[in-house]
């Protein structure tokens, strides 16, 4: 799922290696350590939200590995900037280049969207949370590891705070399915779940040993029915929502999720259920669908002497892809030179000799049609690229 499946392996392999040596199972790595958290961020710029805490509770607790820790960080930081500098002709890349996104105006109301909303709300779509707060708050006596839960749970609300904040806070990426954005945090979440189960199972025995019998029995039930209601709710709307079409409709009928963002506190037509009872919801399955609208802002750059890059602005929410064409000049006819898939942004072309000029345009497709073309942008294949005024093909 974009880059939140690696954001997501790294962030989980961080925290193993920090967990590890918390148990004394081994001595914290620190190289190892630092690099893991390095490539969590140059998968994804929110990674800096957990990569901060984390930090921190390293140069806490293991000051003697923590030089080192600081220092591989530091040049793979020092590496980006070079990276970036190299292809970019700036500091960092632009997709690094967001905060001007971010606001306090939208902060209540994308707070409320991205916890309780039907649509995009983490504790309606993943209730499961709620049982592993439960363990942490009654059992917190009991834990153990806490520097380290203190530590997710400071990148766990750091992380809402800035999704929430987020200009686009209803999307969660567009076209897309219940909580998105909080994805990166399901490793702290698992973690969390399991140092609280810890806690509660240390905090039975010792109950059971002091006081045996009483209500103990009858509070261990209900927790445990709890957590399997929780659980089959948590898997179902997610199962759900992973293998039917009728979700993604949802996104863009009966108006696009865009022009309409509030739609993601309608309770009456949530999200989840068109996953779940996809015939009862008025304007989610009957909608005819219709032909992608036209990719907008089609540029190119020479990235060396056989690799040119395509950026676009997808103006649509149900293509299935975008259909690149070049040509040399305009006495040569169009060639179809690569399909992509649907939500794709950018493109390097590389099938080409070098020293070449090309001109560009695209269009998006699905199965009602395609979409008109978008702008026309020319270039060389060598040297700076040239950008001409954007107008529609015919």
């Amino acid at each position: 799922m974009q880059s939140h499946t690696w954001d997501v392996l790294l962030l989980a392999m961080a925290l193993y290696v920090v967990l590890r040596a918390d148990l004394g199972k081994g001595k914290l790595p620190p190289i190892l350590l630092a690099t893991i958290l390095s490539f969590g961020f140059f998968v994804r710029p929110t990674a800096i939200l957990y990569i901060v805490p984390i930090s921190i509770y390293v140069f806490i607790r293991y000051r003697r590995q923590s030089l080192l820790f600081i220092g591989t960080g530091l040049v793979w930081f020092i590496l980006l900037l070079l990276f970036s500098l190299y292809h970019f002709h700036q500091l960092l890349p632009p997709y690094y280049l967001h905060t001007h996104k971010l606001g306090v105006n939208t902060l209540a109301l994308g707070l409320a969207a991205q916890l309780v909303s039907p649509s995009r709300g983490l504790f309606v779509f993943v209730p499961i949370v709620i049982f592993v707060g439960w363990l942490l708050i009654a059992y917190r006596k009991h834990l153990r590891q806490r520097g380290l839960v203190a530590a997710s749970l400071t990148a766990i609300g750091l992380h809402v705070l800035v999704i929430s904040a987020w200009r686009n806070w209803w999307s969660g990426g567009g076209g897309t399915y219940g909580p998105r954005y909080t994805t990166d945090m399901v490793p702290f979440f698992v973690m969390l779940g399991i140092l609280g189960t810890r806690a509660a199972l240390d905090w039975y025995q010792r109950v059971r040993q002091k006081h045996p019998g009483g209500l103990l029995p009858l509070r261990r039930a209900l927790e445990i029915l709890t957590l399997v209601c929780f659980l089959v709710i948590s898997v179902l709307l997610n199962g759900a929502g992973a293998i039917s079409n009728y979700v993604m409709y949802w996104n863009t009928n009966p108006v696009p999720i865009r022009e309409n963002p509030k739609r993601v506190f309608d309770w009456r037509h949530a999200q989840f259920l068109c996953a779940l009872f996809p015939h009862t919801i008025s304007g989610s399955v009957k909608t005819p669908i219709t032909k992608p609208k036209a990719p907008k802002k089609l540029r190119a750059r020479a990235l060396s002497s056989n690799q040119i890059k395509l950026n676009w602005r997808d103006m649509s929410e149900n293509e299935d892809g975008f259909k690149i064409e070049r040509r040399r000049s305009k006495k040569e006819e169009w060639e179809e030179i690569a399909v992509t898939k649907d939500n794709v942004k950018a493109y390097v072309d590389e099938k080409f000799d070098k020293f070449a000029r090309f001109e560009y345009r695209i269009l998006a497709f699905n199965s009602k049609g395609k979409s008109a073309f978008s702008n026309r942008t020319k270039v060389k294949s060598k040297g700076k690229s040239r950008r001409f005024p954007s107008k529609p093909f015919r």
